[in-house]
């Protein structure tokens, strides 16, 4: 109520939250007068600072489509700076515990990833106002922390020096115990020679560690159908290191099938998630991706397919026929859940603990829910929803810190293909015959 009264906030010493936490508190006055449209949010948006990024936070009173009819919507998006992983908390309610139920979310790129909250019913809130609103005025909070953030101090204190140690340990011929030579070769025409460690393979990447143990202690395992410089990175990559992005956006496709070849799961994920966010689905590649995905097991690559295909349904049955698409496929179930989430998008963007929705999950919520359960984040859609369910049958019990040491490790309920054993043949591209095309 406009009572002629101007106030101000202001903060008197420094609030009381965990050390690490940032807080944002959006007051939204006279919010019961606020239009109830669907999608139209408050305008301008508002811009913060945080973690050295700029950032936008938008408020939509009357909801979003695809968000759960009637629930007040706000977005958080990353406008300027490198991704991260955010540890955060965002209320109506005050937040009187940051140690409970928080959640985690990560920021790939500028403007490319969104977070959406649902906090709750417009007319939950609008007709509690002594629960929700104070004179009027709904009051948003915003918990952050970046994610690994390690404590303050007034002082000096180093880092661990645990990860540069093991990654200098990479190549080091004096304490290896495997040697991988591949077919590309250096100057002087030598072979390309990589020295590795069996205990760092047998933790990251049991394809290579078992390919190794086929051969004598320092004996040269030949790796066949790989580029030197893709094979290099997937190996700094199980000591620690982070893939060069430039690879992962020039050769998303090889890493893809590298990884997913000597079992690295969270490799092939971090790759097939780049090459989806630059590939632009159209009808003259839909075929080609959908196999690709099929055959590799990518299920984000194939969700961004499937969503085309409910999207443009008519344009491509007139210009490409799939009954030539493998026996083998899940074509037909992975268009039926892209058609259930099309009419149901909050189930997609469903990220709660009901068993009855994970059928319709996004394959980026599944993998959330998959790692912070310590289970498998590779394979299909339907492959992790079984997980996922399985696991809450189980007891919703996660699994032991000894068998979720390593964050590039593919765990050991996963039966290991056999052409992790054998050099596959190079990745492979549909032939003629398989697409037909209508006279247009």
């Amino acid at each position: 109520m406009d009572n002629g009264c101007t106030a101000t906030s202001i903060d008197v010493g420094t609030p009381a939250l965990r050390q690490g936490w940032r807080g944002f508190h959006f007051h939204v006055h006279n919010f019961a007068d606020l239009p109830a449209i669907v999608d139209r949010p408050i305008y301008p948006p508002i811009a913060f600072h945080l973690f050295g990024r700029n950032w936008e936070f938008k408020i939509f009173p009357g909801g979003q489509r695809g968000a759960q009819d009637g629930c007040v919507v706000t977005t958080w998006r990353l406008v300027k700076g490198n991704g991260l992983e955010a540890n955060y908390k965002c209320s109506s309610k005050p937040v009187s515990d940051l140690g409970r139920n928080v959640r985690s979310f990560r920021f790939d790129s500028e403007g490319e990833t969104t977070k959406h909250f649902q906090l709750g019913k417009r007319a939950a809130i609008v007709g509690n106002p002594e629960k929700y609103l104070r004179d009027g005025t709904l009051t948003i909070s915003l918990y952050v922390r970046q994610a690994g953030e390690r404590m303050p101090s007034l002082h000096y204190v180093p880092r661990n020096p645990c990860g540069g140690a093991i990654l200098k340990m990479m190549d080091d011929e004096s304490s290896a115990d495997v040697v991988f030579q591949l077919s590309g070769k250096r100057k002087m025409g030598e072979m390309t020679k990589i020295w590795c460690h069996r205990f760092i393979l047998e933790a990251c990447a049991p394809g290579l560690a078992e390919l190794s143990k086929k051969y004598a202690k320092l004996t040269p395992v030949p790796i066949a159908n790989v580029r030197p410089e893709v094979f290099r990175a997937l190996v700094h990559y199980l000591y620690g290191a982070t893939m060069p992005r430039k690879l992962v956006e020039a050769r998303p496709k090889e890493i893809i099938v590298a990884a997913g070849r000597f079992g690295v799961s969270n490799l092939k994920v971090e790759a097939e998630a780049a090459y989806t966010e630059f590939t632009t689905i159209s009808v003259d590649n839909v075929l080609e991706n959908f196999l690709f995905a099929d055959e590799k097991k990518c299920a984000l690559l194939k969700e961004k397919v499937m969503d085309f295909l409910v999207e443009n349904g008519k344009e491509v049955l007139s210009k490409i026929s799939f009954k030539d698409a493998p026996a083998s496929s899940t074509l037909f179930h992975d268009f039926m859940t892209a058609v259930a989430s099309m009419g149901k998008k909050e189930d997609k963007y469903y990220d709660g603990d009901d068993p009855t929705k994970f059928k319709t999950m996004s394959v980026d919520t599944l993998r959330r829910k998959l790692d912070g359960r310590g289970l498998d984040i590779d394979g299909t859609h339907e492959m992790m929803v079984t997980a996922l369910e399985q696991s809450y049958a189980d007891g919703g019990k996660k699994r032991s810190r000894d068998e979720n040491s390593c964050p590039n490790k593919s765990p050991p309920k996963r039966q290991l293909s056999t052409e992790a054993l054998a050099p596959p043949p190079p990745p492979p591209t549909p032939p003629p015959n398989r697409v037909k095309r209508a006279a247009l």
